[in-house]
């Protein structure tokens, strides 16, 4: 049963770490994109 119950956790930890890891990467990487656009204008 506690192994079961740990990967469980471990599966959900990281699908969440999955979820909010995208989008943090992809804000950091517009982020980075947009002061050098916006500066070459």
């Amino acid at each position: 049963m506690l192994m079961d119950r740990q990967v469980v956790v471990e599966y959900i930890y990281l699908v969440a770490l999955a979820v909010v890891e995208v989008p943090v990467l992809e804000a950091v990487y517009i982020l980075k994109l947009l002061p050098s656009q916006t500066r070459g204008y």
